[in-house]
């Protein structure tokens, strides 16, 4: 009997080593708050810039390359040809830029973002153009206020100015020559919101722009038969909408998912005679996945691909983005 029980207790004891070395094993797979913090903003970050601050007093750099396609069908009337010709117009756009950011508090980061543009047009096989230049510069801001508690999702409020220094399509030969910028200045505001769900990151954000008008301009534009001369334009504001999640697949790869609806206000354009022409209201959408791939302890490279929905959209676009931090202390 003595030796029954002495067994007994030895098989107790192995159980007891074996469920100490199991819980021990799942506490080193488990992420550590921190840790899990850290991941949630890497999340965050592959998503978009405007969910994720910036620790205080660290200086952050990220390069990122953007090349966006669009393809439309154009009527050509040829003086030689015998009837109208229907051509397929192509446009390459590639736009290198270097983002500034500085946290000045814990809770409000400033930016400033640097583009330099590349641009290549081809309307059917012979008529191409193409334009290298900067790009609109803009500076901006991002501040929470309040820090995320409980259930409670964390909100960021955000806003830019942009600075139209590329570029401007109404000081260009439309007909010989590309733009790089939008040829107006605008204003941006808008408010992000995240929330953990494990195992997922949703996340979403709307925004305004409100476009400055450009007058004094004197741009000569063929409008149907006529040749008139462009002297002011007041663009139109937008309105932009965007939802989406991530989810970590494993520490060093992170995929994401977004969706983006964006409202723009028509135009007004004023020419020499005195006449106006007003374009339309118009709407986009884009869908889009990403994924961040860490390539070493401090290192991330985040890359996107997207998708336009409508005939005012891109029909593709790829993004790569590379973020760079270095704390002051």
């Amino acid at each position: 009997a003595l030796q029954e029980l002495h067994d007994q207790v030895e098989d107790l004891q192995k159980e007891v080593r074996e469920l100490r070395d199991q819980a021990e094993i799942r506490k080193k797979l488990e992420l550590t708050e921190s840790e899990k913090a850290k991941k949630e903003e890497e999340i965050l970050s592959a998503a978009g810039r405007q969910y994720t601050l910036l620790k205080r007093n660290t200086f952050g750099i990220e390069y990122s390359l953007n090349y966006t396609y669009y393809s439309t069908d154009t009527i050509q009337d040829y003086e030689e040809a015998t009837s109208i010709v229907v051509e397929q117009r192509d446009n390459h756009t590639l736009k290198n830029a270097l983002l500034f950011e500085y946290a000045l508090l814990s809770n409000i980061t400033l930016n400033l973002n640097a583009p330099f543009v590349y641009k290549y047009d081809r309307t059917g096989g012979d008529d191409e153009m193409d334009v290298t230049d900067i790009g609109d510069v803009s500076g901006g801001f991002q501040y929470q206020p309040l820090h995320s508690k409980g259930g409670r999702p964390a909100f960021i409020l955000f806003g830019n100015y942009t600075f139209p220094w590329g570029r401007s399509p109404y000081e260009i030969n439309p007909e010989t020559e590309l733009s790089t910028g939008q040829g107006y200045p605008s204003a941006r505001g808008g408010l992000s919101l995240s929330k953990t769900i494990d195992p997922i990151m949703a996340y979403g954000s709307i925004g305004y722009t409100y476009n400055f008008m450009v007058d004094n301009l004197h741009q000569i534009r063929r409008v149907g038969d006529e040749i008139k001369a462009l002297t002011r334009v007041e663009p139109g504001d937008s309105v932009d909408l965007s939802l989406g999640f991530g989810l970590a697949l494993s520490y060093n790869v992170s995929l994401n998912t977004s969706f983006q609806y964006s409202c723009y206000f028509g135009s007004e354009y004023t020419w020499d005679d005195g006449t106006t022409s007003k374009s339309p209201n118009a709407t986009g959408a884009t869908v889009s996945i990403g994924t961040g791939w860490r390539i070493s302890p401090r290192s991330i490279v985040n890359l996107k691909v997207g998708m336009g929905l409508t005939q005012n959209d891109p029909d593709f676009t790829f993004s790569m983005r590379i973020p760079f931090e270095f704390n002051r202390g």
